[in-house]
């Protein structure tokens, strides 16, 4: 597949929209590639740490904990930029922000002191793991606080209730908010 030209003066395209500084589009979408990548580069960095550790009894099962946590903060960091709504974008959000701070719980566990090196490397990823759980967590409360960027079918109307919900329910009682004339 041959990749586009960018388009002549005058003309819009997805390709000057992304190039727009103005545009939210643009915005969203760098930071999502941003963090998709960074998210990516943390799991494959730490398996080229664990690659340095030796292979004692403690470490395999810390390691084998370190490894699925740190991939599954990259996976569950996708599922939100892929959420099909801003609930479920907002949910996977802290499942990426749980899975950096278990995957910080499991670098401390290690035991690197034997070696300078692998020991700089080991406070690379902690240093690394920690910003990961400041910036989610700076996302979360934004979205939380704002609606984001997700709005449902339901919220358009100012009642603030899910696609789905339209009929004024409660859905987890079935019970009919007080004052609703249905």
């Amino acid at each position: 597949m041959a990749a586009s030209a960018p388009p002549k003066e005058g003309e819009t395209s997805l390709y000057t929209i992304a190039l727009d500084p103005e545009s939210s589009i643009a915005s969203d979408a760098e930071e999502a590639y941003g963090l998709e990548e960074r998210t990516f580069r943390f799991a494959k960095a730490i398996r080229a740490f664990v690659k340095k550790l030796p292979n004692t009894i403690g470490h395999q099962e810390d390691v084998r904990q370190l490894i699925r946590a740190s991939g599954s903060v990259a996976a569950n960091f996708i599922e939100a930029v892929e959420g099909l709504s801003h609930k479920d974008y907002v949910y996977r959000l802290k499942i990426c922000r749980k899975e950096a701070k278990e995957s910080h719980l499991w670098l401390r566990l290690l035991m690197t002191e034997d070696t300078s090196t692998v020991d700089a490397l080991r406070n690379d990823q902690v240093r690394e793991a920690v910003e990961l759980t400041r910036i989610l967590s700076s996302i979360i409360r934004s979205k939380e606080g704002s609606g984001g960027k997700y709005q449902t079918a339901g919220s358009r109307d100012g009642k603030n209730r899910e696609a789905g919900n339209r009929d004024g329910k409660n859905q987890e009682s079935g019970i009919k908010p007080q004052g609703d004339p249905r």
